[in-house]
């Protein structure tokens, strides 16, 4: 008589084989869902953390301004008083050539003082960007908008911000808006 020896047969490997594949195919699908999930939620936040600091330091220049010059839609100069009551130009704008640099950012550009001028990249990846500017009356309303440099008071400053991953979903912030009254500018309505 035979011993039967101990062991499987192909019908039991080949269906461990195909429970251990769909087994592995959950784990490594999970697996690329939480990583893109994590690359997702990082650029989320540094648009966020991008976006804010740029808002947060337009905010504060414009609350400072003396003075505006408006260029267009997409670029305005503001004068500020360094410490030592020096004028600061301080120009904001969104870059949208295609050859340069700073493509597709919201830069400021800071000149004065004696210093030469230097461009800082304050949020990359802007898809849009506009200024609106108004008079101290009301602002946001389209009766109330402001036709010159003399006449402006209030800033509006709107931005639409996407990135995009690798291998991930776009991130965006999408038309973020912040109204600022320009406190040190005299006004001629």
């Amino acid at each position: 008589m035979r011993r039967r020896t101990a062991g499987f047969t192909l019908v039991e490997l080949m269906i461990a084989s195909v429970l251990g594949t769909l087994v592995l195919g959950g784990v490594i699908s999970a697996f690329l869902a939480i990583s893109r999930t994590s690359v997702n939620s990082r650029n989320y936040s540094q648009n966020e953390a991008e976006v804010r600091r740029s808002l947060e330091l337009f905010g504060r220049d414009a609350r400072l301004a003396s003075n505006i010059h408006w260029i267009n839609d997409r670029k305005i100069s503001l004068t500020l008083d360094d410490s030592a009551g020096s004028p600061v130009t301080v120009t904001y704008a969104y870059d949208d050539q295609p050859t340069s640099d700073t493509f597709r950012c919201f830069y400021r550009e800071t000149q004065g003082s004696g210093l030469p001028p230097s461009r800082e990249i304050l949020a990359r990846e802007v898809s849009e960007l506009s200024f609106q500017r108004y008079k101290l009356e009301r602002a946001s309303s389209s009766a109330n908008l402001a036709l010159n440099d003399l006449e402006t008071k209030q800033l509006q400053v709107t931005l639409s911000a996407r990135r995009r991953g690798l291998a991930s979903a776009m991130t965006s912030q999408d038309a973020l808006s912040a109204c600022y009254i320009l406190r040190n500018k005299r006004v001629s309505n």
